[in-house]
Order: C-alpha cells, then structure tokens, then sequence
C-alpha cells in the first residue's frame, strides 16, 4: 500500500544539525490522561525500529489515519511504546528496502505532527520512550543501519544529535514520555515492577527521564537509585519479567504494581520491547504484550500487513482486541 505524506511536515537533518535548541519543555505530554470510561478508545503501537511505511499502515489499519496519512481518529488516543529508532544491527535478517536514510527522523516528527491533528479532533497521539533511544541517548549504535548513520551525517554527527541536550535528545524529551496511565491501564515500554515505584511516581519518572534527555542530570553521578531505575536489566525500558514465561507468581507481581498505582478492575498494563509472534495476554487479560516485531528489522515480510498487529482498548478495557 502507498501512502502520501505532506513533505513538509518534515525537517532535514540539517535544521537540527544548527539549532541551538533550549533546554526545557514548555509543553511536554502529561503523565496520566483521564478518559471516559463508557465512550473511549485507545491504540497501542509497539515497537517501530525505524520502519516508517510499517508505522504509517499501523496507524491506517487502526482507522486513525487515510491514505493520506492525515488523521481520521477522531477522539481516539494512539500510544507508540517506544523503541522508534535502530532498524539495523541483528545480522543478515535486517532488511531495507526503503533506501530512505532519514526514516527515523520521519517517524518521530510524523508522529508528533499527528499528535496536534488528534487533538484538534478531541484525540492524541503520545509516545514513549524505549531502550533503544536510551542507548542513542548514550551514544550506543550497534544496532543503527549503516543508511541510518549516514542520514545523519556520520556517526559523529549522530552522537552530536542524540547526546544528552542534543538537538534530537531535546526534542525527545519534550515530546515522549517514560510512562503514561490512560483510565486505568499503564503503558510502558518493557514492563513496571513495584521496585519502580516504591520511592518514585509516575510523574517523578517522567521528570528524572526529561532532565536526562535535556542534558540536566550529571550521567557521571546519578547515583544508584536512579541508574537501576534507567539503565539495568530490571529497569522499565530493560526487564522481560512479565514477557518471558508468564506464570502465576509474576501476574502477583503484577497485580501488585496495578493496587499500588489503583487501577480499576477492567485496567492492566500494555508493554512492548519483547516480541512475540501475535500480540499476546497473560494474567487474566490484565497484561498485554504488543511488541510483534512489525519492523523489516526483524527480517523480510510477506506483504504490506504481514505482522502489523495493533491493540485497541475500547470503554477503559471493558472491550479488547487484536487488529
């Protein structure tokens, strides 16, 4: 399927590569969003890794936008899980066909292009944060196209983009979120555990990721806490505790984190990072697993709709299902 995209919703490279951007958000997206919970509508969209067409036939699959890439949603709010960037890095299976070596910047000011046409329509689309940026963010490119490097200008150019109060790091930080609750379901990138949130809320992790994407935090003093909170294997861009041999003892843990945080009955949590096969439910329809590996990344696909799967949430949960 083709896709026309208005041109100029997009910056070059270059724009970035000059500007002086200012190191705080005058607007960035909330942490929680109030819905109505008998006339509401969510899409969760996992994981992109730089597959711009993969985004676009998502979202048209979703009926929030036409063949003009323009939004048809109405109220509904669309929520990306993170992981935009890296299309490249896992051997002979990465595939790109494109030859579109800005792909990714595309996708992040599509997205938040989009946003404001949602919104004008009693709707939204919101993004988080995955570990994928953080590694950007850090300066780690193993797993970027060798096409995608060059887009930006070499791989020092890129370094320069992405850094901790980076042109592109910047715009991240104010436009992304590390967590959102929407009614009563928390979206994540990898997964929350009640080790997050014993001495941080929600609205603490969002502020401790934006000042670090801002270039606000000393990255050679965080300290303990909050580098466990970000960067280690149990951090909530990181862990695979729910998405890898779901059992009973780890829905407890769920269900742990869901009474701490209040959520209602028809509510859970949506994560990403993890792919499966199809988007997938443990621990009684509270746990949804969205990341399908919808990207090229991951290998050749069959046709345009080959693994695109989206999650809709209709009512705050009273109504799921796979697209």
């Amino acid at each position: 399927m083709i896709f026309n995209v208005r041109a100029s919703i997009f910056k070059d490279p270059q724009y970035y590569i000059n500007s002086k951007p200012k190191l705080s958000c005058s607007n960035s997206p909330p942490t929680e969003i109030k819905i109505d919970k008998n006339n509401s509508r969510i899409i969760a969209v996992g994981d992109i890794h730089g597959d711009f067409h993969t985004l676009l036939h998502a979202l048209y699959k979703a009926k929030v936008i036409n063949k003009n890439s323009e939004w048809i949603g109405g109220a509904t709010i669309v929520i990306q899980l993170g992981d935009q960037l890296d299309k490249g890095g896992r051997g002979s299976i990465s595939v790109d066909h494109t030859n579109d070596s800005v792909e990714e910047l595309k996708i992040i000011e599509f997205l938040h292009n989009l946003h404001f046409q949602a919104l004008a329509n009693g709707g939204g689309v919101y993004s988080l944060i995955g570990n994928h940026e953080l590694m950007n963010i850090m300066g780690d490119f193993r797993y970027v196209s060798p096409l995608h490097i060059d887009g930006f200008g070499g791989y020092e150019q890129r370094k320069e983009l992405f850094k901790p109060g980076g042109a592109l790091a910047v715009k991240l930080a104010c436009n992304t979120n590390g967590i959102m609750k929407i009614g009563d379901w928390i979206f994540v990138h990898a997964g929350l555990l009640p080790e997050h949130i014993e001495n941080f809320t929600l609205g603490n992790i969002n502020k401790i990721v934006r000042d670090i994407l801002l270039g606000k935090t000393n990255m050679n003093n965080i300290g303990p806490e909050i580098y466990d909170l970000m960067f280690n294997q149990n951090s909530l861009f990181w862990n695979r505790y729910y998405t890898i041999d779901t059992n009973p003892e780890k829905c407890k843990i769920l269900n742990k984190t869901l009474n701490i945080l209040n959520i209602g009955k028809t509510g859970g949590m949506v994560v990403g990072h993890t792919p499966q096969k199809h988007i997938t439910s443990g621990c009684n329809n509270k746990l949804w697993m969205a990341d399908v590996g919808m990207s090229s990344a991951f290998g050749s696909k069959n046709n345009n709709s080959d693994r695109v799967e989206i999650l809709e949430i209709i009512n705050n949960g009273k109504i799921i299902n796979v697209i």
